[in-house]
């Protein structure tokens, strides 16, 4: 069954996302060593449904190339998968270039596993935590999900452990943490 995303995020643009249950991809779907499971297309995808009727360059590419689904993002910060969608209102953007400020889209980053928590997972108690049955911060298919308290959510954790060394390796692959002082370059 797919729903309509402003129903549980209303500050989203109407009638334009919807949420399947299953049958999309993950972010991990082209990594090498990826488990199968990253493979499948199992996943709970968002969809556009909806394009303002413009007269720009890419309306005949909406009509006709659009992708199955919103592609998610991740993040060394974040790890969480997340979409950035379009809100309801404008917001003013500065730009150095440019003497006067433009307006944009208003836009919502909502993590994926919070989506569809709200979509698919009943929350007969109103708890505030949307908790992964399994630790894996990267599995939001419906059946790894449930709500819960705070309490409940970090329970067994030990703390959020920082591996510096994990973060450290991600920077030197991304050519960061060179340590060059600013007169050597």
């Amino acid at each position: 069954m797919d729903y309509k995303l402003e129903t549980s995020f209303p500050r989203l643009l109407k009638d334009t996302y919807i949420m399947h249950q299953t049958g999309g991809f993950h972010p991990f779907l082209n990594v090498a060593d990826a488990e199968p499971i990253f493979k499948q297309d199992c996943w709970p995808f968002i969809q556009r449904i909806h394009w303002p009727q413009t007269q720009d360059a890419a309306t005949e590419w909406r009509k006709t190339q659009r992708a199955k689904q919103i592609n998610c993002g991740t993040s060394v910060m974040h790890i969480y998968p997340y979409v950035s969608l379009q809100g309801i209102g404008k917001r003013e953007t500065f730009k150095k270039d440019r003497e006067k400020p433009s307006w944009g889209q208003d836009s919502h980053t909502i993590k994926m596993h919070s989506a569809v928590a709200h979509m698919f997972v009943p929350n007969p108690d109103n708890k505030t935590q949307v908790c992964h049955i399994n630790d894996d911060p990267m599995d939001y298919r419906v059946e790894n999900l449930k709500w819960g308290t705070n309490k409940e959510n970090h329970t067994g954790r030990g703390g959020d452990q920082v591996d510096f060394d994990v973060i450290h390796k991600i920077c030197k692959i991304k050519g960061w943490a060179k340590g060059v002082l600013i007169n050597e370059i």
